[in-house]
């Protein structure tokens, strides 16, 4: 596995254990538009290291279609809004999660599909199967994704 990347277990919101890839610890975030180029770089290149970690964990293979969207989907976040963190799960899929301030939200990329539930427990909201094609994010997903704050 890259050096520069770590792994961590963590929990999805349905409490099942999945691995995922951070490197954002080491971001100076006290000047807030290069800590978030430099975290968009150093995202796209987890994305790019997914594959390596399904193959590692003995997950299922992630599909090249997948990490594609995964990444046109980071690209395509407008300016206003928090980047994910990524992870991938037992079956391949590509798994990003907005953790907080609240909203929170997790979105599961499946091949040509997207999944997401905005507020994961008691109020969760199941937003419809999205196929996705790697263009603009559909607006009924960009609701519940956070937006940054300014410090």
């Amino acid at each position: 596995m890259n050096a520069l990347v770590s792994t961590f277990a963590d929990r999805d919101f349905r409490g099942d254990e999945y691995w995922s890839l951070s490197t954002y610890s080491e971001v100076d975030v006290s000047q807030p538009a290069l800590a978030r180029a430099e975290r968009f770089k150093q995202l796209l290149r987890a994305i790019a290291l997914l594959p390596e970690l399904a193959e590692s964990r003995g997950y299922a293979s992630v599909s090249r279609k997948s990490l594609q969207l995964a990444a046109a989907f980071v690209r395509a976040l407008p300016e206003n809004r928090m980047l994910p963190r990524v992870a991938v799960d037992e079956d391949g899929d590509v798994l990003m999660t907005w953790d907080g301030p609240p909203p929170y939200c997790a979105l599961t990329i499946e091949r040509s599909v997207l999944h997401m539930v905005a507020n994961p427990g008691a109020n969760s909201t199941h937003v419809a199967p999205t196929p996705y094609n790697g263009g603009r994010i559909p607006p009924r997903l960009l609701q519940h994704i956070p937006e940054r704050g300014e410090g």
